[in-house]
């Protein structure tokens, strides 16, 4: 446990781990084969933005660590043999607000950003320049964009705003997307077209592809799970899950009939698909169905000192208050994966657990 958790990613083999704590500072720990962080050693810190830094992903291919902050910049970092340590690449990027994600392609070669300032902007390497230009897709959201993620061939884009859509865009370029490789929207060679466009009543939290590409799924703050079927190219077949409890913040499709959800109920929730239909399978956390006891005494001094608050209220001695048993302790932000066949979870408070599914 850290005393903060805004970000998290592993490297590859999960040797190694990339964490935000609230501060400017990225901090990259050797796991040394455990989970526990106790036993983590703290290897490297990149120093570099100068406000909170809010996003990591550490690309499986390349090695190349993405990191984006609240002072509207974005770095590339590569580990120097010759300094032993990892350098930042400059990237070109023209923002004015924050960067609230950003993810590489699963090549290495392109990332997308989405920020504060309603825009989008997709970034490659110019060796000529020796930086990472970027462009910048306009106009598409009414309001900031929460998540943005790459199809799994890299051509297209999924990205979530506070204005309460989900759009699909094209994301391709000449010079990186050399592979004549089909998408569901057919051989996408533009930049910046929508695709396809998905509305709900509430803003929307996340968005994730699953492994062929044919469906996204997007999380809405009115607790519901949005399952697109894409795979014609169009406007699909969407399947709304609606959850019973708290809102999910983000998810991660194992396979294409399995998703996990984690968010603000505290404990990951696993989905399976049947046929056209998903549905709940189970809760991997075995505490959510148990419950904390706090109790209240009558005069409720005790009960409200808790939460430094004088107050002449009178509660009856039957109250009580509940909370989940959970592991997690406040609302999981980041849910990533750890090594082969494992998921990491974390939360604001710092706990970091781990999961088979």
């Amino acid at each position: 446990m850290t005393d903060k958790v805004t970000a998290i990613s592993f490297n590859k083999d999960g040797s190694q781990v990339a964490i935000c704590t609230g501060e400017k500072e990225i901090l990259i720990y050797e796991t040394k084969g455990s989970k526990k962080f106790a036993d983590w050693e703290q290897i490297h810190i990149l120093k570099e933005h100068t406000q909170k830094a809010a996003v990591i992903d550490w690309n499986h291919e390349t090695g190349l660590i993405l990191t984006g902050s609240y002072d509207r910049s974005i770095f590339v970092w590569k580990y120097s043999d010759e300094h032993a340590k990892y350098l930042p690449q400059m990237v070109n990027m023209d923002e004015k607000l924050a960067i609230l994600d950003a993810k590489w392609n699963r090549q290495g070669t392109k990332f997308v950003v989405g920020t504060s300032s309603k825009r989008i902007y997709v970034g490659t390497y110019s060796a000529k320049h020796g930086w990472w230009a970027t462009g910048e897709i306009k106009k598409e959201h009414k309001s900031s964009v929460l998540a943005v993620e790459f199809s799994p061939n890299g051509r297209v884009i999924a990205s979530v705003s506070f204005d309460g859509t989900c759009k699909i865009l094209s994301a391709y370029m000449k010079d990186v997307d050399e592979e004549e490789t089909k998408t569901p929207f057919g051989d996408v060679t533009t930049f910046g077209e929508c695709l396809a466009k998905f509305k709900c009543q509430f803003w929307l939290n996340h968005v994730t592809w699953s492994p062929s590409g044919d469906s996204i799924c997007y999380a809405s703050h009115d607790g519901t799970l949005n399952f697109c079927d894409v795979s014609s190219g169009e406007k699909g077949k969407i399947f709304k899950y609606t959850h019973k409890g708290l809102p999910f913040s983000k998810g991660r499709f194992i396979g294409d009939d399995k998703f996990l959800a984690v968010g603000y109920d505290k404990a990951p929730f696993l989905f399976k698909k049947s046929a056209d239909k998903w549905s709940l399978d189970k809760v991997l956390d075995k505490g959510f169905d148990k419950f904390k006891d706090f109790s209240a005494k009558v005069g409720s001094k005790d009960f409200f000192a808790l939460r430094e608050v004088e107050s002449d209220i009178k509660i009856d001695d039957k109250f009580k208050m509940k909370e989940r048993d959970t592991k997690h302790e406040n609302t999981i932000q980041y849910l990533v994966p750890y090594g082969s066949g494992e998921l990491c979870t974390c939360d604001d408070n710092g706990n970091i657990f781990f999961w088979k599914v």
